[in-house]
């Protein structure tokens, strides 16, 4: 089986690929809201955190060789993208915290 054919693919725009990122972040087994916003405060986006090396991820408090590796793995699946895609089938807008549509 030959795999899916992306020269025609649109890359993302600065907004959406954070928006998939925090979606992967948020799809890790073992992260929380509590790891999440450490991840965050430390990395300063959701992109950060997934462009950290194990070393690093691991330098943040309660975050441990286990969850490291997960997040690393989250990178290969394509889990965010179909869930991703799902929300756009069913007119879901995903919304993150902080942006301007999230509630207060």
């Amino acid at each position: 089986m030959m795999p899916p054919d992306k020269s025609n693919a649109v890359e993302p725009t600065a907004k959406e690929a954070e928006l998939l990122s925090m979606l992967r972040l948020h799809l890790v087994n073992g992260i929380g809201p509590r790891h999440s916003q450490l991840l965050l405060d430390h990395f300063g986006s959701a992109g950060g955190v997934l462009d950290a090396s194990l070393a690093q991820l691991e330098d943040v408090a309660g975050v441990g060789p286990k969850i490291a590796m997960s997040i690393a793995a989250s990178k290969l699946g394509r889990d965010a993208e179909i869930e991703l895609e799902e929300a756009h089938s069913l007119g879901v807008k995903l919304l993150r915290r902080g942006s301007a549509d999230y509630p207060k």
